[in-house]
């Protein structure tokens, strides 16, 4: 992923594990990526809890959507 990419979208896409693994390894490494959006990508609840372990530690990263996706709601 080139490093001045500032946003990202990828709708209706299936975002498999190994995909959502790598790019949390690029917003790790320093991605200036600020916007990215993983909208009805098929996302699991694992990938989705790679997303929020690099949340914290994404320096640039202001804006995440993972709107329509496989989720499941949990109350607590």
């Amino acid at each position: 992923m080139p490093y001045n990419l500032e946003e990202l979208r990828l709708i209706g896409n299936r975002t498999s594990s190994p995909v959502t693994s790598q790019l949390c390894e690029h917003l790790l490494q320093g991605c200036h990526l600020r916007k990215l959006a993983l909208v009805q990508a098929d996302l699991s609840d694992q990938n989705v809890n790679k997303l929020c372990q690099v949340i914290n530690k994404a320096r640039f990263l202001i804006e995440l959507d993972i709107s329509n996706n496989r989720m499941q709601t949990v109350f607590m």
